[in-house]
């Protein structure tokens, strides 16, 4: 029983700060997409337009006539839309549910991908070693 309380201690101590570093990383981009979509949320709320310019959400595929039905008239996105793009491309390495529009989203999106990617390799690669 010790050695079992010593050894998953010791696994604790590994992942961590892994699982530190992948949720630093939602955050981080989640604030970048939200502060550089249609030039940030103080331009966004300066000229109120439907929807978004560097991703498709899935309320912007809604047809004009039916927008209404499903209270979505005027929606904008908020910071949480940009945190779920977030996690579900770091959580899937790739792009889910908001197809990306802008250079720059596609750019930064690559970049997250392939720190997500790179963590998520780096904790296989130490459980290995631990095991």
């Amino acid at each position: 029983m010790r050695r079992w309380h010593r050894t998953n201690r010791r696994l604790c101590d590994y992942y961590a700060p892994g699982a530190e570093l992948w949720l630093t990383n939602v955050v981080v981009f989640a604030l970048w997409y939200w502060r550089l979509d249609g030039g940030g949320p103080n331009v966004r709320d300066k000229y109120p337009e439907f929807g978004s310019r560097s991703f498709v959400f899935p309320q912007m595929q809604i047809e004009k006539d039916e927008r209404g039905r499903f209270s979505v008239e005027n929606w904008r996105p908020g910071f949480v839309d940009y945190l779920f793009i977030s996690f579900t491309q770091s959580s899937t390495f790739g792009p889910t549910d908001a197809p990306l529009l802008a250079r720059s989203a596609k750019l930064l999106t690559m970049v997250q991908i392939f720190i997500s990617l790179s963590i998520v390799m780096l904790l296989i690669a130490r459980a290995v070693g631990v095991l």
